[in-house]
């Protein structure tokens, strides 16, 4: 008869002892860490408190009604502009200062920045039987927040016309 394996007939294998032991405590070990490491990460607020401080948000408000002129003037084959702004509305921040810049073809020409409503800017460009356009840009400023800028453009003609209430 051929024997099968590497028992005896009759007789069962014999275990590596310590083996099922490992197994059990293994297993034990793993079932104890799943129920329990859940139950430590729970947390429960007891009591219910009141803010102490109240959070809100500011917004960068855009000047608007702005009043001044802007005066053309006529020199040998140049056009210059002298923009004065007298004031604006605006509902200020604390620390808020205004940006006045004149602007020629998205280049910027003049620019003054000052927590005052008003400023002079003043600017001349090379054009000798051309009309010049330029825009006069305000924009409140706070730290590194802007709000939209308030814009117009100006048109210096060839005879010294142009400009005019902003």
């Amino acid at each position: 008869m051929a024997r099968r394996g590497k028992h005896r007939r009759g007789v069962a294998p014999t275990r590596r002892p310590g083996v099922p032991g490992l197994r059990a405590v293994s297993l034990l070990v793993l079932v104890l860490a799943l129920v329990t490491v859940p139950a430590a990460a729970l947390a429960r607020f007891t009591t219910a408190k009141t803010a102490s401080q109240v959070v809100g948000t500011a917004e960068m408000v855009a000047p608007s009604q702005v009043t001044g002129t802007a005066s053309c003037a006529n020199n040998l084959g140049s056009r210059s502009l002298t923009v004065t702004v007298n004031g604006f509305a605006v509902t200020p921040l604390a620390g808020e200062s205004y940006l006045y810049e004149l602007l020629r073809a998205d280049t910027v020409v003049a620019r003054q920045q000052t927590t005052s409503r008003s400023a002079t800017l003043n600017g001349s460009a090379s054009a000798f039987l051309n009309n010049v356009t330029w825009t006069v840009r305000i924009t409140a400023v706070r730290g590194s927040w802007s709000s939209d800028p308030w814009t117009k453009s100006v048109t210096c003609t060839l005879g010294g016309g142009g400009g005019g209430p902003l």
